[in-house]
Protein backbone atom coordinates (compact mmCIF):
# COMPACT_ATOMS: atom_id res chain seq x y z
CA UNK A 1 0.00 0.00 0.00
CA UNK A 2 1.60 3.65 -0.43
CA UNK A 3 0.42 6.90 0.80
CA UNK A 4 -0.87 9.74 -0.51
CA UNK A 5 -0.84 13.72 1.36
CA UNK A 6 -3.28 15.78 0.96
CA UNK A 7 -5.27 18.94 2.04
CA UNK A 8 -9.12 18.21 2.57
CA UNK A 9 -10.81 21.50 2.58
CA UNK A 10 -13.96 21.98 4.57
CA UNK A 11 -15.93 23.79 2.02
CA UNK A 12 -16.54 23.53 -1.79
CA UNK A 13 -13.19 23.91 -3.28
CA UNK A 14 -11.35 21.24 -4.23
CA UNK A 15 -8.94 18.97 -1.93
CA UNK A 16 -5.03 19.21 -3.14
CA UNK A 17 -2.59 15.87 -3.16
CA UNK A 18 0.74 16.93 -2.21
CA UNK A 19 2.56 14.01 -3.95
CA UNK A 20 4.72 14.79 -6.74
CA UNK A 21 2.74 14.66 -9.78
CA UNK A 22 0.30 12.93 -7.89
CA UNK A 23 2.21 9.89 -7.36
CA UNK A 24 2.22 7.46 -4.58
CA UNK A 25 5.00 7.64 -1.83
CA UNK A 26 6.20 4.06 -1.02
CA UNK A 27 7.96 4.34 2.48
CA UNK A 28 5.67 5.92 5.24
CA UNK A 29 8.67 8.15 6.72
CA UNK A 30 8.52 10.34 3.50
CA UNK A 31 4.98 11.00 3.27
CA UNK A 32 4.89 11.44 7.05
CA UNK A 33 7.87 13.58 6.58
CA UNK A 34 5.65 15.41 3.65
CA UNK A 35 2.60 15.53 6.15
CA UNK A 36 4.27 17.24 8.72
CA UNK A 37 5.79 20.07 6.48
CA UNK A 38 2.42 20.65 5.03
CA UNK A 39 0.69 21.08 8.01
CA UNK A 40 3.52 22.87 9.70
CA UNK A 41 2.53 25.50 6.77
CA UNK A 42 -0.89 25.73 7.68
CA UNK A 43 -2.28 29.09 9.39
CA UNK A 44 -5.39 30.19 11.35
CA UNK A 45 -8.21 30.69 9.11
CA UNK A 46 -7.38 27.93 6.65
CA UNK A 47 -9.93 25.68 4.82
CA UNK A 48 -8.24 22.42 5.06
CA UNK A 49 -6.81 19.86 6.68
CA UNK A 50 -3.52 17.81 5.99
CA UNK A 51 -3.86 14.05 6.15
CA UNK A 52 -1.99 11.03 5.22
CA UNK A 53 -4.22 8.81 3.48
CA UNK A 54 -2.88 4.84 2.57
CA UNK A 55 -4.68 3.43 -0.61
CA UNK A 56 -3.39 1.73 -3.52
CA UNK A 57 -4.03 4.77 -6.24
CA UNK A 58 -4.61 8.51 -6.41
CA UNK A 59 -8.55 7.40 -7.61
CA UNK A 60 -8.39 5.87 -4.78
CA UNK A 61 -6.87 8.07 -2.25
CA UNK A 62 -8.75 10.99 -3.62
CA UNK A 63 -12.18 8.77 -2.92
CA UNK A 64 -10.88 8.44 0.60
CA UNK A 65 -9.88 12.14 0.98
CA UNK A 66 -13.42 13.48 -0.23
CA UNK A 67 -15.26 11.32 2.33
CA UNK A 68 -13.32 12.87 4.84
CA UNK A 69 -14.69 16.02 3.61
CA UNK A 70 -17.04 17.73 6.87
CA UNK A 71 -19.47 19.09 3.90
CA UNK A 72 -19.86 17.22 0.45
CA UNK A 73 -18.85 19.52 -2.43
CA UNK A 74 -21.23 21.49 -4.43
CA UNK A 75 -21.88 19.71 -7.47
Amino acid sequence: MAYFVFSIHTDDSENYCYNEGDAPIEQYSEAAALENEMRRGKVAGDNYFVELIRADTYEEAATRADAKRPHPKRS
